[in-house]
């Protein structure tokens, strides 16, 4: 146990523990192994995860996207020559290695595969089906500890959001890649799980719940933009700030009169360009639900990155700073168990008052809200069918207005 914790922080840190050989998809493939072509009763795996994998998880394609006229098109117009090739897209489309970490069965081809997230698998591939070798043993040998709610949210974020060697830049976007939306909890629904969460797997290991999945999500997605913000990613060009980093509809809108109003997070001046600060939001409404103390800090700071943003590159950078040193301490405080998932009554008044109070008008926060409110319907008494309204008042992000999104929330607010 201590050596997991161990290899936990390690990773908080950024520390590369060793540099494992990924052994290819084809490794675990075998109908002996993961790849059966039904679930075997009277086993604690289903055995059939690769043929999971293979025909319902959107990873197994990521490859082969790259192959389709609109990736052709956007590489075209990026001028990196084909997308398949291009590093900047195999580093999210595929388990992207060095060449020195490739096994003789791997392939880029098989896409965003098992090592992607499991980990590079040249020391625990033979050990993990080994009688008496145990999960811990397995961990220490570099399968990455994926139960963990923050570990997870690390493999993740660092393509769906972005991190220092990835990110979904405002030229990528700008040639025609779809702006990137994520919520960890959200879309590990969404994507069908390869493991049986029972009773049997519990005892094996710990299986975090939607909340602690939301809030390790949100830290890691307001970690990974901070550190953007405070890197060299930030300033693209010595004119322009990169532009993934802000709300894409502040530009992206149509113009109406009535599209400026002033936020509690982060007084700006009518037509200033405004961070995304929907993950930043989350965090925020998260501490108000478990910390009320960090929360009130985490507000001065997130208004303060806001006043930064306008007035220059080192201001960012200290703000951002600051920020993140208050994550990295509730990351520590999630991963001892001193940071507890947020009460679920309490985060779902937090949300829907400042909801109603009009605090935001942004359609990326408004996007994050609904998905958080799906989790936490499931949790209170309540008729999902009542998140209709929500749905619909977001079903396009070009259209979007937040008096209709208002008014669907108090329609929702009014059916519980």
């Amino acid at each position: 146990m201590k050596r997991i914790i161990l290899t936990g922080l390690l990773m908080l840190a950024g520390v590369v523990l060793a540099a494992d050989k990924h052994m290819g998809v084809a490794t675990c493939a075998s109908s002996v192994c993961h790849g059966s072509s039904a679930e075997r009763s009277g086993a604690n795996i289903y055995h059939s995860e690769y043929v999971i994998w293979g025909q319902r998880d959107p990873h197994a394609g990521a490859y082969n996207t790259l192959l389709n006229s609109d990736s052709k098109d956007i590489a075209a117009k990026l001028g990196i020559g084909p997308a398949h090739e291009a590093k900047v897209c195999l580093a999210c489309h595929s388990d992207y290695v060095p060449k020195a970490q490739r096994g003789p069965r791997f392939q880029l081809t098989d896409g965003v595969g098992c090592e992607a997230c499991h980990g590079g698998s040249q020391r625990w591939l033979s050990s993990h089906t080994e009688k008496g070798v145990t999960h811990e043993d397995n961990i220490a040998r570099g399968l990455t500890l994926l139960q963990d709610a923050d570990v997870r949210a690390s493999v993740c974020v660092a393509c769906h959001v972005g991190d220092s060697e990835r990110l979904a830049s405002h030229d990528i976007m700008g040639a025609g890649h779809p702006r990137l939306q994520f919520e960890l909890a959200t879309y590990s629904r969404l994507w069908p799980s390869h493991h049986r969460d029972d009773d049997a797997y519990r005892a094996r290991k710990q299986s975090p719940q939607s909340l602690q999945l939301w809030s390790a999500g949100q830290l890691r997605s307001a970690r990974n933009v901070l550190e953007g913000l405070r890197g060299q990613q930030f300033m693209a060009t010595p004119l322009w700030p990169e532009l993934a980093f802000f709300d894409c509809h502040a530009c992206h809108a149509p113009m109406n009169a009535d599209k400026w109003q002033p936020r509690a997070a982060g007084k700006l001046r009518p037509g200033a360009v405004r961070l995304n600060d929907s993950s930043l939001l989350m965090v925020g409404w998260m501490l108000e639900a478990s910390d009320p103390a960090a929360a009130a800090r985490w507000k001065t700071g997130v208004a303060g990155l806001h006043a930064a943003s306008q007035q220059g590159r080192e201001a960012i950078q200290q703000a951002s700073s600051a920020l993140i040193r208050q994550i990295d301490d509730s990351l520590l405080q999630l991963r001892d168990g001193k940071l507890s998932a947020p009460d679920a009554g309490q985060l779902f008044q937090r949300i829907k008052a400042d909801t109603l109070d009009a605090t935001f008008n942004d359609y990326m926060t408004a996007e994050q809200v609904l998905m958080v409110m799906a989790l936490l319907t499931e949790q209170l008494p309540g008729d999902s069918a009542a998140l209709d309204g929500l749905y619909k008042s977001l079903s396009d992000q070009h259209r979007f207005r937040a008096e209709e999104f208002l008014r669907a929330m108090r329609q929702y607010d009014g059916s519980r």
